[in-house]
């Protein structure tokens, strides 16, 4: 398929940020902002919440106090070389 190229305005700031997020997770910012929208249009929506406000933290189940518990206990069990199957929590 033929490429084209997308032209964004952002501050030098969040450009920067952003640029080096992408270098730690190994990518760069285009294979990034391409994700970006395959996953958009395959998701027929924003990979993301879109609100006026910033929402409660506890809206989001992944973020809830019991889920953020068994995360932390799962990354010390990791680095402590201790690792165990992944567990689903039930749904509330």
């Amino acid at each position: 398929m033929p490429q084209t190229t997308i032209t964004i305005r952002t501050d030098a700031g969040t450009k920067k940020r952003f640029d080096e997020f992408c270098s730690e997770v190994g990518m760069n910012t285009s294979v990034a902002i391409n994700m970006f929208m395959k996953a958009t249009i395959n998701a027929g929506e924003l990979p993301f919440r879109v609100s006026r406000g910033r929402p409660a933290i506890d809206d989001d189940k992944f973020f809830s106090g019991a889920n953020l518990a068994h995360l932390k206990r799962a990354i010390t069990e990791a680095e402590a070389g201790k690792l165990t199957e992944h567990e689903l929590l039930p749904d509330d």
